[in-house]
């Protein structure tokens, strides 16, 4: 009977059914380990989004861009269109400066970054610049122009002035073309502005989010110059920053894109591109 027991024990039949069985019982806390990490992550996601929900979503700021509404194109048997179609002008410039004032909330035992940042927003359009000839000429009730800019949470948005040409123009909510982004806000352009050669605008907003801040490159010279307290960033999109301190009293970071970086035109129709590949920023990260 002994004799017959150690065969038994030591047969490869029951050595492998041995390692079978210890390997199902290792599974049992593999297997509650992972829907533990599951259901923590669930709920930090949860927590994020029921935070960022009442202070503000993560941001992308796209703009300005200027659009015209144009008739539609003439149609093969030489018809016109009564379609309207929009025309988009990207700044010949786009300088913004920017400085992001973080702080944690809490749900739970979880910590969710959120942050109110003032944006300055400088540059110019050039709208004599024009070698396809696509702009309209002039202005007037018959080629209006309205300048957009685009925030992604309007909620978010505390305060926001506009100023082209040294006058201070009065925003309405949501954007004339929603080509470019979702939401915003847009202005009309003076008559007037619109049959020189160029507009100069200055764009202060201040903003709040959570946990990421990006900036859509629209100028033909793009440049970002940011600053925060924040000491764990991490930068994202299609650009890094070409310099950036980082220590434990904050980060700075530097960008600058051109026309030759993205793949879109400083002119054109309706959603003929999609600037949102070429969006860049910070993310902000809990140590």
């Amino acid at each position: 009977m002994i004799d017959l027991f150690e065969r038994i024990l030591r047969s490869s039949g029951f050595k492998f059914t041995l390692i079978g069985l210890l390997s199902l019982l290792l599974l049992i806390p593999v297997t509650m380990i992972r829907d533990l990490i599951s259901e923590r992550q669930e709920r930090s996601r949860e927590a994020t989004l029921e935070v960022s929900e009442k202070w503000g979503l993560p941001q992308t700021v796209t703009g300005p861009f200027i659009t015209f509404p144009v008739p539609g194109k003439p149609s093969l048997n030489g018809e016109s269109s009564t379609t309207e179609r929009k025309l988009h002008l990207m700044p010949g410039r786009l300088d913004v400066t920017g400085e992001v004032v973080p702080s944690e909330k809490k749900r739970g035992i979880f910590r969710v970054v959120v942050y109110e940042t003032s944006l300055n927003m400088t540059g110019i359009f050039n709208l004599d610049n024009d070698p396809a000839g696509l702009l309209p000429a002039g202005g007037g009730p018959d080629h209006p122009g309205y300048l957009n800019f685009g925030v992604s949470d309007l909620r978010g948005i505390r305060e926001i002035g506009i100023t082209v040409n040294g006058r201070v123009l009065d925003e309405v909510p949501g954007l004339f073309s929603h080509d470019l982004a979702g939401s915003g806000v847009h202005v009309r352009l003076p008559d007037e502005f619109l049959s020189a050669g160029g507009l100069n605008y200055d764009i202060r907003i201040v903003v709040a989010g959570s946990s990421e801040l990006y900036f859509t490159p629209l100028g033909r010279t793009t440049t970002v110059d940011l600053s925060s307290t924040w000491s764990d960033p991490s930068f994202d999109g299609a650009f890094l920053p070409g310099s950036r301190e980082i220590s434990q009293q904050g980060f700075t970071a530097q960008w600058k894109v051109n026309e030759l970086n993205r793949n879109y035109p400083q002119v054109w129709y309706d959603r003929d591109y999609d600037v949102s590949d070429s969006r860049f920023g910070v993310r902000f990260l809990v140590p």
